[in-house]
């Protein structure tokens, strides 16, 4: 596995990249014609947010999160999405509770509206197009009916959890489903 911890700061821009096995990386790295040798694959990342914002509930969760993963060091509540860079316009598919249809939905890449983003994690490199990946979303989506959410079992890590294995990355680190 090639994981590696992109973390964010409160200004975007000031985002550290720390992999285990190859030099860090910057998103002008991130074009497919900066990396000739990998021009036919996309990497997969994994956006982490703390649940919430704003809101006294998500200021108790985030507190939460800052002990578990601190002190206890054994994960938190989070969101989780999957970005597969260079395909799609920068959006990250996820996965949620909806009365009808389907869970599955995209949102901008680290900009979800309902979270605040704490950190991006690599997951490797997919071998694909943007028709493959529309072809697998839409199966997802047709899978993932929005009715089934579970926040314990059947949720935005576990879909992540399946995205992943299609894609032939992963996997998602323990400590996002703890």
């Amino acid at each position: 596995m090639n994981a590696g911890l992109v973390g964010a700061g409160a200004n975007p821009e000031e985002e550290l990249v720390i992999q285990d096995r190859e030099p860090p990386i910057s998103d002008s790295d991130l074009d497919d014609a900066a990396i000739p040798s990998r021009a036919a694959s996309h990497l997969v990342l994994l956006h982490v947010y703390e649940l919430g914002k704003d809101t006294p509930l998500a200021t108790v969760l985030h507190s939460l999160n800052a002990f578990t993963q601190g002190l206890a060091g054994v994960g938190g509540v989070f969101h989780a999405a999957i970005e597969v860079h260079g395909i799609g316009g920068r959006r990250e598919w996820s996965y949620g509770h909806s009365a009808s249809g389907s869970g599955v939905f995209s949102s901008p890449a680290k900009m979800n509206r309902a979270h605040v983003h704490l950190r991006t994690v690599e997951l490797g490199w997919a071998t694909l197009d943007s028709t493959a990946l529309s072809a697998l979303i839409e199966r997802l989506q047709s899978q993932w009916r929005g009715a089934d959410y579970h926040l314990m079992r059947y949720n935005c890590v576990t879909f992540c959890e399946v995205l992943c294995r299609e894609l032939h990355v992963g996997p998602v680190p323990e400590w996002v489903g703890r």
